[in-house]
């Protein structure tokens, strides 16, 4: 990624909350970021899927938004 040895991307499918931090979990990552947009009213303040990220990640969440 940009000439950046130690960033790399990965397409997982599933549901993201569960993948995301199951990947993360596997892969030892350091860092999750994810952005959070159009929150329903019971994920208000930060959405669904970086409500769930956030609430189960092994690691640091960084949400952007």
């Amino acid at each position: 990624a940009g000439g950046v040895p130690d960033i790399s991307t990965v397409v997982v499918t599933g549901k993201p909350g569960v993948q995301i931090t199951e990947f993360a979990r596997t892969n030892g990552v350091d860092l999750i970021i994810v952005a959070s947009h159009s929150p329903s009213a019971q994920d208000y303040f930060l959405g669904s899927t970086a409500s769930r990220v956030a609430r189960r990640a092994p690691c640091s969440v960084y949400v952007l938004r």
